[in-house]
């Protein structure tokens, strides 16, 4: 079981890649807060305050 959860484990190290999240605030599937922020949070404890990972969220959507 150990081997299946490493398998699909979340890094957050993009390596210095550039790219954008865009998400709505009012995503009812898939809650802004258990997606898009946890992943930035994630990131920049991997790459720290000069990773080129930006998150935009939309209100009323």
């Amino acid at each position: 079981m150990t081997a299946s959860v490493n398998a699909i484990r979340v890094n957050a190290n993009l390596r210095g890649k550039p790219a954008i999240i865009v998400q709505g605030r009012s995503d009812a599937l898939v809650p802004i807060n258990h997606a898009s922020r946890p992943y930035l949070g994630a990131n920049r404890v991997a790459e720290g305050n000069k990773s080129p990972l930006s998150l935009y969220e939309i209100m009323n959507s």
